[in-house]
């Protein structure tokens, strides 16, 4: 079985503080200060392929292709749309 790899994604200084805690327990986490889908994050996305993604607090600008997410990546979200869900 693959480690557990976490992404946090957002502005908001909690994700971040997040993402070290997952760190000092073992997992290996990444954190991306952006609250928009781009090129930056498309590449994390990538090269990382996380399998817990952590979303803004707040709807994020743009969508994930769903061609990024590995099968049976586990999402949460803080505030969405029903479109953007």
């Amino acid at each position: 079985m693959s480690k557990e790899k976490w992404l946090f994604i957002g502005t908001d200084k909690r994700l971040s503080v997040c993402c070290k805690l997952m760190e000092n327990k073992g997992y290996i986490s990444r954190y991306i200060p952006t609250n928009a889908y781009t090129d930056e994050l498309e590449s994390m996305l990538i090269k990382f392929q996380p399998n817990h993604i952590v979303f803004p607090i707040l709807e994020m600008e743009g969508l994930i292709p769903l061609r990024l997410l590995g099968e049976g990546t586990k999402l949460y979200t803080g505030v969405v749309s029903k479109e953007w869900r």
